[in-house]
């Protein structure tokens, strides 16, 4: 299966006062990535996290995101976006369930049932584990597993986590 991936598009980012939308670098880098996925023709479409560079985005990068993703659902090719840590994850996931049906799959917050979708190709299935950004703390939380402690989650731990998954998730 073909995956194309980016990640850190910080939509409605400033750099010395500047608005990369105003000044329609992001638009056009937005643009050229379209391109780029016209050329390279993925089966699939993966945005791993800061979608927004802030949990309040704005219209302007609603917007662009907006088009962003419809032009890429109109190709025919899948989605799975992710949030990271710049992002408002309930945000972000709003409309996932609807967004599911048309191709756009969206993990915004941990949940105890973590979200997946398996996509089939010519070879067989594969399975995509969509884990958006966390603190321990939410973790612990949705776990309701007391000894994960503060701080950031080393990707080991994740990885932990998701072959664990199952243990938890009862």
């Amino acid at each position: 299966m073909k995956i194309l991936h980016i990640s850190a598009l910080h939509f409605r980012k400033k750099l010395h006062g500047f608005s990369l939308i105003d000044n329609r670098d992001q638009p056009f880098w937005a643009e050229q990535f379209l391109k780029l996925v016209d050329e390279k023709a993925p089966d699939v479409i993966l945005i791993a996290g800061d979608v927004y560079d802030n949990g309040n985005p704005g219209r302007e990068a609603i917007s662009l995101l907006s088009d962003f993703l419809t032009s890429l659902l109109v190709r025919g090719i899948p989605v799975m976006m992710v949030a990271g840590n710049h992002d408002s994850g309930e945000r972000l996931a709003f409309l996932s369930n609807v967004l599911d049906q048309n191709g756009l799959y969206i993990a915004g917050q941990l949940e105890r049932e973590m979200k997946h979708v398996t996509l089939r190709d010519e070879i067989g299935d594969v399975t995509y584990w969509l884990l958006p950004f966390v603190f321990p703390s939410l973790v612990s939380d949705v776990l309701d597993d007391p000894t994960i402690k503060e701080g950031i989650l080393p990707p080991s731990l994740l990885l932990l986590l998701i072959m664990n998954w199952d243990k938890y998730n009862k």
